[in-house]
């Protein structure tokens, strides 16, 4: 089973084409058809004002489970650096390792994965860094996310091996999701 978070902002899905392109290649890949989510129906009953996260759970059949509940964006401005291993590449319902990595934060918001030496991502966010002259963002992440997605597209972030040393002497780094937009962060 995988899943879509989503931000609905007064009724609307946002960014839903790059949601729909997450769901068109993963569901492809691991089933070899495409699960083509209704929006029409998904955004009916959802408040036309303010935000909502709209969680969407889908398997080969289509939409399983849908929950919708107010978001309130909660504070995440510093993340701890973490060598580990592990694979995730597509939005899993059973994030039983990610939530096992992220028990190793302490006093952190979350945990910046390093995997086999490069940058990865956090356990619920891309992540990109500032080198003084362009923004870099993992050319393997752990999960290629819609915000990633559509910043890569647009021209604002070149995909690069990045070093924990490379991060960590960064001007600045930035985590993005869809829920969250793009938030500045500090690294332990």
């Amino acid at each position: 089973m995988l899943f879509e978070t989503c931000l609905v902002v007064d009724g609307e899905t946002q960014n839903r084409a790059d949601h729909n392109e997450r769901v068109s290649r993963s569901s492809i890949a691991l089933w070899g058809h495409e699960v083509v989510l209704p929006w029409d129906v998904l955004e009916a009953d959802l408040p036309k004002l303010g935000q909502t996260r709209l969680r969407v759970e889908y398997d080969p059949t289509g939409v399983i489970r849908v929950d919708s509940r107010p978001y309130f964006q909660s504070a995440m401005s510093v993340v701890k650096v973490f060598e580990t291993y592990v694979e995730y590449p597509h939005k899993f319902a059973n994030r039983t390792e990610l939530e096992s990595i992220y028990k190793h934060r302490g006093m952190a918001h979350d945990v910046l994965m390093v995997i086999d030496g490069r940058v990865a991502d956090t356990t619920m966010a891309n992540v990109a860094m500032f080198d003084g002259k362009r923004w870099l963002t993992p050319r393997k992440p752990l999960l290629k996310g819609t915000c990633r997605a559509r910043m890569l597209r647009q021209g604002l972030l070149v995909e690069a091996d990045i070093s924990e040393d490379q991060i960590r002497g960064a001007q600045s780094v930035v985590i993005m999701n869809a829920l969250r937009g793009v938030q500045r962060v500090t690294l332990l």
